[in-house]
């Protein structure tokens, strides 16, 4: 259902890979426009039980990653993963995605689409993710 990875890179639709900033920023903005259903509950959810941390939607970073949802301050992101996101070849991408992000020390964390409607799982999920950066950030 969801799982604690390492970090992320965005595609276009049609595999076409983005690598400039200002198509990168239009193409986020396209994004926050038109978000997903499961991004939007995840949205509610968290600003309701995480008032207290400032959470940015299809945040930009470099040239050419778009996470869903990004914390500055925990240099966390979450990704709501689509089904597409169960094949092979998507695996491995964002397995190579995420470890790039890992090296910026950019931690994420994937949860399916079924799991944001899941509230009790969602919880969970969040403070688990909170929890194991914000250990991380104390003890370096």
């Amino acid at each position: 259902m969801f799982g604690w990875i390492g970090v992320l890179v965005v595609k276009e639709q049609g595999g076409v890979i983005i690598n400039n900033k200002r198509r990168l920023d239009k193409y986020a903005e396209k994004h926050r426009q038109n978000p997903t259903l499961a991004e939007l509950k995840f949205k509610e959810y968290f600003s309701k039980h995480y008032n207290n941390l400032k959470i940015e939607f299809q945040k930009p970073i470099g040239k050419k990653y778009i996470v869903d949802f990004y914390i500055p301050t925990l240099r966390l992101a979450f990704e709501i993963d689509g089904n597409y996101h169960l094949e092979l070849k998507q695996r491995i991408y964002d397995f190579n995605r995420d470890n790039r992000l890992g090296r910026w020390g950019i931690k994420v964390c994937r949860i399916t689409n079924s799991g944001v409607f899941s509230k009790k799982n969602l919880l969970e999920f969040i403070d688990t993710c909170i929890k194991a950066v914000s250990y991380t950030h104390l003890t370096l």
